[in-house]
């Protein structure tokens, strides 16, 4: 599928070419199409009136600092991108209220800034999180800099968009198939029917209560992002999976082998899988069952034993069990540190003060070198449960 964005920033058009052409190398058929901001109303006009797939905005449209000297006759914008944001979504809600027309606006808007921008701004307005579908750092995407994960630069930007553009289709058509017809929430995570290991408990939740439909394609694609996707649950990511099989992804060579072929069955396939690649975690234990047998649980069992019963049973032999961060820590992994990926059994972890919403999210834990080197550049916090606890161990280690 070729996915177009239309991008609007107000800086000089050099400075930002750089950054979509990074991006635009990331992945076949996308394309970022730069434009200037216009005054408001011309805005929202012009927006109704062109054909793309999403659209990305800078935080700041009204500063007006490279267009003119390319001799274009514009007025400067007098808004930002949340104001703009917010009118795209007002306009889509209203005309998805009418059953089987899908409205304007319903499609992904992307939030590119620098970091001095979205430290100023957008990091103190939490009211307006909700607008966007992704918030990329400009610095970032083209950046050799070893902090910067590698989920913010140009490759995984650049599959993340052409996942949102696909997935809000895909929400769009589903619900327009949909209808006002109960229980048919599994249709929008991919499923044609509703596996036993889904939470019931979902189903009766916004946006997928059948009873307040017709909803905007936003929302559906909001909660499936960030009550599914982006949390640990029924679904996890991949380091989440890698500790769970006691697996060292970075050092086993076969680790992709194991995790896109072996564990083909448990993979999610519903919308915005590209950018988000997850595995139901209940789907994990089932492969694992069926490969090693239903007398040797998964969770007991030490990392070691997990990847020799892992190698014998797939002929495997290039995987490598994960080790403790500490001597004295366990092997029993069954989570990932959510500031440095590596594997840790809960017990040994810190659980963090999260905005978990709904019973089927499980706690995020960070391990305790975490801790140790400090949490506050990552913008994680403990649990207030934990930080006695957490400073207790920091004395015991030194």
């Amino acid at each position: 599928m070729a996915v177009t964005y239309l991008y609007l920033d107000d800086e000089d058009p050099e400075r930002v070419r750089p950054f979509i052409r990074a991006v635009k190398r990331g992945v076949d058929g996308l394309d970022i199409v730069l434009d200037h901001p216009s005054p408001y109303r011309d805005q929202i006009d012009e927006l109704e009136g062109k054909d793309f797939d999403g659209l990305i905005l800078d935080l700041r449209l009204d500063q007006f600092t490279g267009w003119a000297a390319e001799g274009e006759d514009a007025e400067k914008a007098d808004y930002r991108a949340a104001t703009l944001a917010q009118e795209i979504r007002t306009r889509a809600a209203e005309h998805s209220a009418k059953k089987g027309e899908r409205g304007q606006g319903e499609y992904p808007i992307v939030l590119w800034s620098t970091d001095e921008r979205l430290d100023e701004s957008y990091e103190r307005d939490h009211t307006s999180h909700n607008l966007f579908d992704l918030l990329c750092v400009k610095g970032h995407i083209t950046s050799d800099d070893e902090g910067v994960e590698d989920e913010k630069k140009a490759s995984w930007v650049a599959r993340r968009l052409v996942a949102l553009a696909e997935g809000y289709d895909a929400v769009a058509a589903t619900r327009d198939e949909v209808g006002r017809k109960k229980g048919q929430f599994h249709r929008f995570l991919g499923f044609d029917e509703r596996p036993e290991f889904l939470d019931e408990r979902v189903a009766s939740l916004e946006p997928f209560d059948q009873r307040l439909l017709f909803r905007p394609a936003h929302e559906y694609a909001r909660f499936i992002r960030r009550e599914l996707l982006e949390t640990t649950g029924p679904l996890i990511d991949r380091s989440t999976l890698a500790a769970r099989l006691g697996v060292d992804a970075a050092a086993s060579r076969d680790a992709d082998s194991l995790f896109d072929e072996h564990l083909a069955d448990a993979v999610y396939k519903g919308p915005f899988a590209l950018g988000w690649p997850r595995w139901w975690a209940q789907r994990v234990e089932d492969v694992w069952r069926g490969l090693v047998g239903a007398d040797r649980a998964l969770r007991p069992l030490p990392a070691s034993e997990r990847v020799e019963l892992l190698k014998e049973r797939t002929g495997l032999k290039r995987l490598h069990a994960a080790t403790p961060l500490l001597p004295d820590q366990s092997s029993r992994f069954w989570v990932s540190c959510r500031a440095t990926g590596a594997p840790i059994d809960p017990r040994d972890g810190f659980v963090l003060d999260s905005q978990k919403r709904f019973p089927w999210q499980d706690d995020d834990y960070v391990s305790f070198k975490a801790v140790r080197r400090g949490l506050r550049e990552t913008g994680l916090r403990l649990s207030p449960s934990e930080r006695k606890r957490a400073e207790m161990a920091k004395k015991r280690h030194g």
